[in-house]
């Protein structure tokens, strides 16, 4: 008989363990030039056995913690917080020990801390050498595979990258650690001081790529000087389904503003109340669609202001309104969550936030220039051979910053692929961002290839920095037939109590058939560990205590 689709899944029976954690473990305190300035941190104590949560407790007499440093918790009785503090006559570092309750378990955890002490104010010195830095062009592909997960044909990764010394160009190599199978380097061209470097990927047709699904490799990057950079690159596979009907449209969503600073005056403080501007749109494959927004994990001093939705004409928006004064929750960065959602399904997108501290002391410097793009990356929908379905316009507004003031901008593009073009590009203002707008025509493969970037020279107050963005085909898959197996009572059981029902759910092009829809594909068997199970034909099969030793594959095909 032939086997038209499959699934499996894996069952575990584990023997439970005891740990203690603290969600942290060391701290530093800011000091002055001879001791830490008073103030705290909080820490939580929490055991786990096996893969469940249990009671843990501190008693505070039996904490030891070095003088003019003191120890509370709060009322918890199952997973305590401890606020852990420092007096303003603590000169050195030290450690806290503290035993942990768990049933007739003691656990003793330590807490270390530190004290940074603050250098006495000195003369102003002369220009420092440059920071050394690197900007990698890409950081994530997928790679288009058949249903089995091996290569469809042979293509290639272009990977840019440049190296700065400050803001100028250097000299920079790249290092490439283990590659999965089926992957080789093709060429790695050092990157110079007027040029980028670019490193080339050979993927082989047919390789299954070690037979994972995804998996990461280490570009170890050298700047003049000596300095090195390590960069993570990410891969995954984008299986291709068996052939059938055109599949629905995918969702996505997309923020256009995913970063922002904050300016403060030393303390932290923000020295004037403003409103940040959050674009946000929802797509069905590559049209506009109607969504929402709600903004969770905000730090004090921000809150949501007017929020206007999506539609399927323009992008919506909302205001972040952040007070005077505020410390932002006494952090210098952090970031909370932007959901946006489109038909039905939602997509969590985290936005980070920064201060930019004023500094204290010496002649008023002059200001920094900071430039950016508004968008940095985008996914394009094609047809399953790499083609543009339709046209789209994608916008990379830009702007720039001298100081806390907007400042004039331009734009000039470069290393564009074939099939997009420029559309808008009006330059930036002391009262308005600049509006880039790039056309990607029907029909286009962009060279053929699956990804790549395009470099966007900003100058602004006679400075110029190159910035990336970063584009990459979105394969629609052909509808297929899937078989998926879900267990009523989960993966993971505990001393053999293994009891769950195992359900074959059948999907012909996303949709899932049941009844004659099922018969009229085939027959449902069931195999243990590879072996057919006789007479388990049928949707569903009950696993019983005793029929799981250790581990269980069991597996579902359609069959006809």
């Amino acid at each position: 008989m032939a086997n038209r689709a499959s699934d499996q899944i894996t069952l575990v029976d584990l023997t439970d363990g005891v740990s203690v954690v603290l969600s942290s473990e060391s701290y530093t305190f800011p000091g002055t030039t001879s001791a830490a300035i008073a103030g705290s941190t909080t820490t939580k104590v929490q055991a786990v056995m096996g893969d469940e949560y249990i009671a843990a407790s501190v008693v505070l007499a039996e904490v030891t913690a070095p003088t003019g440093v003191t120890v509370s918790k709060d009322a918890s009785a199952t997973a305590p917080t401890l606020t852990i503090a420092v007096a303003n006559t603590v000169t050195q570092g030290g450690e806290v020990v503290i035993p942990v309750h768990v049933g007739d378990l003691v656990i003793e955890k330590r807490f270390s801390f530190q004290i940074a002490f603050k250098g006495a104010t000195g003369q102003d010195g002369g220009t420092g050498a440059a920071a050394p830095s690197v900007q990698q062009g890409l950081d994530a592909i997928a790679i288009p595979t058949n249903v089995a997960g091996a290569t469809t044909a042979a293509s290639t990764i272009t990977i840019p990258f440049a190296g700065y010394l400050g803001t100028a160009r250097a000299a920079t190599s790249v290092v490439v650690g283990t590659l999965p199978s089926g992957v080789t380097v093709s060429t790695n061209t050092a990157a110079t001081t007027s040029a980028d470097g670019s490193l080339v990927l050979a993927v082989a047709s047919g390789a299954t790529l070690g037979g994972a699904d995804n998996g990461d490799f280490t570009l170890t990057y050298t700047v003049t000087g000596g300095a090195t950079f390590t960069r993570r690159f990410v891969w995954a596979k984008s299986k291709q389904g068996a052939q059938g009907g055109t599949g629905a449209s995918a969702l996505s969503a997309d923020v256009r503003n995913e970063a922002f600073i904050v300016p403060t005056d030393a303390a932290g403080n923000t020295t004037a109340a403003q409103n940040i501007t959050i674009p946000f749109a929802g797509y069905s494959g590559p049209n506009r669609a109607a969504a929402t927004v709600a903004l969770t994990g905000l730090p004090t001093g921000m809150t949501a202001g007017t929020n206007t939705p999506a539609t399927t004409s323009a992008d919506g928006t909302i205001i972040v309104a952040i007070a005077s004064g505020s410390s932002l929750g006494g952090t210098d960065n952090g970031s909370f969550t932007a959901t946006v959602t489109t038909g039905g399904v939602a997509f969590p997108i985290v936005v980070s936030w920064s201060k930019a501290k004023q500094g204290t002391g010496g002649a008023t410097g002059a200001s920094a220039t900071v430039m950016g793009l508004l968008n940095e990356a985008h996914a394009i929908p094609t047809d399953i051979n790499g083609a543009v379905i339709s046209a789209i316009t994608i916008p990379v507004n830009f702007y720039a910053y001298t100081g806390t003031t907007r400042a004039a901008v331009t734009a000039t593009v470069t290393g564009l692929p074939a099939g997009i073009t420029v559309g808008t590009n009006t330059a930036g203002t002391t009262g308005a961002d600049g509006v880039l707008t790039l056309n990607v025509a029907a029909g286009a493969t962009m060279g053929g290839v699956t990804a790549g970037t395009i470099d966007v020279s900003l100058v602004s107050a006679g400075q110029t920095r190159v910035q990336k963005f970063s584009w990459a085909k979105a394969l629609q898959g052909a509808a297929g037939i899937t078989v998926e197996v879900v267990s009523s009572g989960g993966l993971v059981f505990k001393n053999s109590q293994v009891s769950t029902t195992l359900t074959a759910r059948v999907y012909v092009g996303g949709t899932e058939v049941t009844g004659s829809g099922v018969t009229a594909l085939g027959t449902i068997k069931w195999y243990k560990n590879g072996t057919y199970i006789t007479g388990a034909d049928g949707v569903t099969l009950v696993v019983a205590p005793g029929d799981v030793v250790d581990s269980a594959t069991y597996e579902a095909r359609l069959e006809n």
